[in-house]
């Protein structure tokens, strides 16, 4: 299917119509038939009613380093920031391709992993599946928008949800119900006085953030809720610990067991991502660097705020060195979610 001659407007618009359908099969089944038609060496696990994921392979044939690609197609994004991942995965794509197609040997081997369907589900990426992936790389390029440039390094993510329980009872009797609502905004209170963010603050990254981005409470202006939830989206830096943030968490649901009468609170951690920084001294940074500025004219951003993937490498434990390449700008954003 691919070929000199093939333009990239038309392998975009498989890649876009198969996502806007949401259609995980029929892509996974188009792509792995791009790459295997190319003779790139294709491996898909997962299953239609969640991610997918294919893992491509190039070798040069000769011993050399171990180059990981990693792009994703997240269909329940918006269309704007699907497009950024797309095009993105798409330059990847191609290259993997005429690289093959290339019939000169090369040292070393080539990576390619791309998840389809990221938010379709909850329980965050394939773990055994990102280790194999990550396990003998000595590199890996995320490819995601970041301004046509180059990025660094990247905030940690730590998404939690709270659900507070109350008593559902009529308005005109609020004294015999538990107010959810009342319950939830007594916890956030307190919360927000024991950690100040803004404290936290990195030389390449910035400081930490805490935003309370989803609040649900209550089913009518004449009933006392029985039940609210509230989504917390703390960005990290290095120097900030994810089990700190959670014991203060828990010592003041501690606190306010103790104080408020029928206090019902539980924690669900959704996402947790450490932050991660590259030496700006590695050789694939430098080398990067050099070529971005080169081709795009785009500067080196040193760090990005959004939570791509590079966190989600690093879970595994094989953090090796990272950089995220891409085009586009999502939301004045420059990338991840």
């Amino acid at each position: 299917m691919i070929n000199e001659q093939t333009s990239v407007q038309s392998l975009l618009e498989v890649i876009r119509k198969k996502s806007a359908e949401k259609n995980i099969d029929e892509l996974v089944v188009s792509l792995k038939s791009i790459l295997e038609e190319a003779g790139v060496e294709v491996r898909v696990t997962g299953n239609t009613t969640s991610r997918r994921q294919l893992m491509a392979t190039v070798s040069g044939g000769m011993a050399g380093k171990v180059i990981g690609y990693s792009g994703s197609i997240d269909l329940a994004d918006a269309a704007e920031k699907r497009a950024g991942n797309e095009s993105a995965l798409l330059a990847a794509i191609l290259a993997m391709v005429r690289i093959k197609k290339n019939s000169d040997p090369f040292q070393g081997t080539l990576k390619l992993l791309i998840s389809i369907g990221e938010s379709l589900e909850h329980t965050g990426p394939e773990q055994l599946t990102r280790e194999s992936f990550v396990k003998g790389l000595d590199a890996l390029v995320i490819c995601q928008p970041v301004s046509g440039g180059l990025a660094r390094a990247e905030k940690g993510k730590l998404w939690l949800e709270l659900r507070t329980t109350g008593k559902g009872t009529h308005g005109s009797t609020p004294s015999s119900g538990v107010n959810a609502i009342d319950h939830m905004l007594a916890y956030l209170d307190e919360f927000e006085d024991a950690i100040d963010f803004s404290h936290y603050e990195d030389e390449t990254l910035g400081r930490s953030t805490c935003s309370f981005n989803v609040f649900k409470g209550g089913s009518a202006p004449g009933t006392i809720p029985d039940k609210c939830v509230a989504d917390l989206d703390i960005r990290t830096v290095p120097g900030q610990e994810h089990e700190e943030i959670l014991k203060a968490m828990d010592e003041i649901h501690a606190r306010l067991t103790e104080t408020i009468a029928s206090f019902d609170l539980s924690i669900e951690v959704l996402a947790d991502q450490p932050p991660v920084i590259t030496d700006p001294e590695d050789a694939l940074v430098q080398l990067a660097t050099g070529v971005v500025e080169q081709i795009a004219g785009s500067q080196a951003v040193p760090g990005v705020s959004g939570s791509a993937e590079m966190g989600r490498f690093a879970i595994s434990g094989q953090q090796v060195p990272t950089i995220i390449v891409g085009p586009g700008i999502i939301n004045g954003v420059p990338a991840g979610g």
